[in-house]
This record gives C-alpha cells, structure tokens and sequence, in this order.
C-alpha cells in the first residue's frame, strides 16, 4: 500500500516535470501591446511604431555625449520597417533646439534608414538645463514611396 503511494506521487510528479519542459516558451513570454514604453509611440496616423532608445538611458544635463536610437516598428509587432525616411526634432517650451538634419549640411533633406534603426549623435548639441523636452519624430516616407507627414511625439526628462 505503501509503495503504491510513492508510485503515485513519483508518477505525478514526473508528469508535471516533463510538462513543464514540454511548455512553449511563447506561452511565457508574450507581451501585450498596450503595455507600451515610455518612449515607443505610434505615429500620428498609425502607420508605423516608434521606438526611441536614450543612450544613455538617463540623459543629464550638460553631457554632449547624449545619442539616440530610432528604431521604426511595423504597427503593433517588434518587425523593423526598413526603408523609412525621417528627422529628428528637440523643443524646449516649443522652441526648436535641435534637428539631426541641419548636421548633415542638408536640412530639408530627410535621413534615410535602410534596417529600421538609426543611432542619431547629438552632434553640437548638449541639453542646457534639466527639465521636460518634447522629441518629435515626423515620417516622410516608406519604402521609397513619400507620405504625408506622419509624426510621433515623446517626452524626455533631462536630469541634473
């Protein structure tokens, strides 16, 4: 009678061993698109997902070494967009102060992305003071073909 007891447990419990390797990670692993970031917006008009990524992820005030990384998101997936075309815009109290295109010698020429990421350098540029800073990103084209405007917008908050 006893041993028919361990049999029973040891069975159970191996059952639910092999079950828990046999469990797809998927099932563990799912995210919900609602539980968005802080910094990942969809543009205005939906067409694409927006993942903007501070290096260093706390951005201080008077650090010329601050860069950011775009990545451009097919809506509601992790997917890259490859092929985007787009600028990158700083405001302080709705004063532009900072667009990544006037460092190229071009400003009214889009930056292009092939993979769907970009690192953008601050180049001459450094965060004066701590406090809110508005980053709009506007879309100008995918894939080779150009769109009205499409803009996604985000908040930073600039440390001392």
């Amino acid at each position: 009678m006893m041993w028919s007891r361990y049999a029973l447990i040891l069975t159970v419990l191996s059952i639910l061993v092999g079950y828990s390797f046999c469990t797809p990670y998927w099932l563990y692993a799912q995210k919900s698109v609602a539980n968005k970031s802080p910094l990942q917006n969809a543009t205005s008009v939906l067409s694409l997902d927006v993942l903007l990524e501070p290096i260093p992820f706390s951005v201080k005030a008077n650090d010329s070494s601050a860069k950011f990384k775009v990545s451009f998101l097919k809506p509601g997936t992790s997917t890259l967009q490859e092929h985007v075309d787009f600028n990158l815009r700083i405001y302080d109290n709705n004063s532009r102060v900072f667009q990544a295109t006037n460092s190229t010698g071009q400003p009214e020429v889009p930056l292009h992305v092939t993979e769907g990421e970009m690192t953008v350098p601050m180049l001459n540029y450094k965060f004066n003071q701590s406090g809110q800073y508005r980053i709009e990103i506007p879309i100008y084209g995918i894939l080779f073909n150009p769109i009205r405007p499409e803009i996604a917008n985000f908040t930073l908050n600039v440390l001392d």
